[in-house]
Parts: C-alpha cells; structure tokens; sequence
C-alpha cells in the first residue's frame, strides 16, 4: 500500500518538481560537506591544543615547583621574623623585670642602712644617757667634796683652792655660755687652744661635763635632759632622710641658735 502511494507520487511529479527536490538535494549535501569539514577542523584543533597541554604539563609542574618552594621560603622568612620579634619582646621584658627588681633590691637596701642607721644613732645616743647620768652623780658627789676655805690657809692651800676655784669657773663658763668659743675660753683663763680641749676632754672623763665640738672651733654643752629628749625625738622621727633633718632636730631639743644669739649680744 504504501509503496504503491510512492510509485503514485513519484508519478504525479512533473519535471519542475524534479528540479527543485534535486536542488534541495545538493543544498543538503553542501551543507553536510561544509559541516564536516567544520568538524574535522575543529577537531585537529583540539588535538593540537590536547598535544600542547601534555606538552606544557612538565613546565607548569615546574613552575609550580619553583613557585612552592619560593612560596615555602616566604613562610619561613616571616615564621623566622614573628619568632624574632617575640624573642625580642621577651627580651625587653625580661631587661624591664630585672631592672625593676634592682631598683626594690636597692631601696631595700637603702632602708635597711638607714634603719640600721638610725638604730645605731640611737643605741650611741642611749648609751651616752647612761654615761652622762653616772657622771652627773659622780661629779655632785665630786661638787661636795670641794670645798673652798677662806684665808688663813697656807700657801699650798690657797694655790689648791685657787686650781678648783678657776676650775670650777671653767666649767660654770661654759654651761652658761651653752655655746662657747674655744679661743674666747682659753683667752679667759690665760690657757691656750689645745690646753683647753685637753681639759674640757678631761672633765669628761671625770663625768663634770658632756658636750661635742664642733668643726667651727666650738663646743656646745649638753645637759642629760637634753640627751634624753633627743633620743626620744629621734625616736619618734625614725627614719631620718637627710643630716639637715638632724640638725633640725637637734637644735629644737637643744636650742643652739638661741644661746648663739645670747652669747653674739653680750
């Protein structure tokens, strides 16, 4: 049946008809010829871009060897640099720590040799209470035995009692002057400067008198009341932070200015 349909068709078509189906025929068949070749091409194309990338593999490797290795270094590099900078900054640290510990090392010891300083100046001050109290009592049993007769008495007597008389004027002089000159109190009794020192060191050994010399060529007489009140003012002070602190102290339990003073207006 239907090749019968066919034969019918093929039959009914006249030459024009033959043409045109011809025509379409050979349009088809160029068309298929320029696809193929357009395939052929294109795939020679992609056999030669599959040859040059097996044959560019071996240098990308390459490069991306050289590439990681540089890379690798880089990291190390700076893995090296952060490491230095921690090991310097614990340094500093470190340097900052010590040097804060020797400071608080040495104020330590700055407090414990003012202390101990201080303790010492005491203990010497406290001691010379002691000795200054004996003395006192020695020199009033010292005071009772002296006496000074009227005349009458022989020579030898009277050139005794004249000794103890300028003796006692000597010491009298200079606990009410408070402050005294050496060269003044040698030129009022007729003794030179080392004589003098020699006997005010005399008397203190004998426990008559107590005082200090000073570096201007003084001497300053110091009362056992005075003593003890200076040991309970360094007391009550404590640590004492510089020798002006002192002698501040000093001359408020002792008063030197005032007896300066009094002895410059006479």
């Amino acid at each position: 049946m239907g090749e019968k349909l066919v034969v019918t068709i093929l039959k009914s078509l006249e030459l024009e008809d033959w043409s045109n189906i011809l025509f379409v025929i050979v349009v088809f068949i160029f068309i298929f010829y320029i696809l193929l070749r357009w395939l052929q091409n294109n795939q020679s194309r992609l056999d030669e871009i599959q040859k040059a990338m097996v044959s560019s593999q071996p240098v990308m490797k390459s490069n991306s060897l050289v590439f990681d290795k540089a890379k690798a270094k880089e990291i190390r590099l700076k893995d090296m640099i952060i490491k230095q900078r921690i090991n310097a900054k614990r340094a500093r640290e470190s340097r900052r720590e010590l040097l804060r510990n020797k400071e608080m090392l040495r104020n330590i010891k700055e407090e414990l040799y003012k202390k101990k300083k201080d303790e010492k100046l005491i203990e010497e001050l406290k001691q010379r209470e002691i000795l200054l109290r004996n003395r006192q009592q020695e020199y009033e049993k010292w005071k009772k035995r002296i006496v000074i007769e009227d005349s009458g008495q022989d020579t030898e007597d009277e050139d005794l009692n004249s000794e103890l008389l300028s003796l006692s004027n000597f010491i009298n002089l200079i606990k009410t002057k408070k402050v005294i000159q050496l060269d003044y109190l040698s030129s009022n009794f007729n003794i030179n400067i080392d004589d003098t020192i020699n006997r005010i060191q005399e008397l203190e050994k004998q426990n008559l008198l107590d005082g200090v010399f000073t570096d201007s060529g003084k001497y300053i007489y110091i009362t056992e009341t005075e003593w003890q009140d200076l040991t309970k003012a360094l007391e009550s002070k404590g640590i004492i932070e510089k020798s002006s602190s002192l002698v501040s102290i000093c001359n408020e339990v002792i008063n030197i200015d005032k007896y300066t003073t009094q002895n410059m207006d006479k």
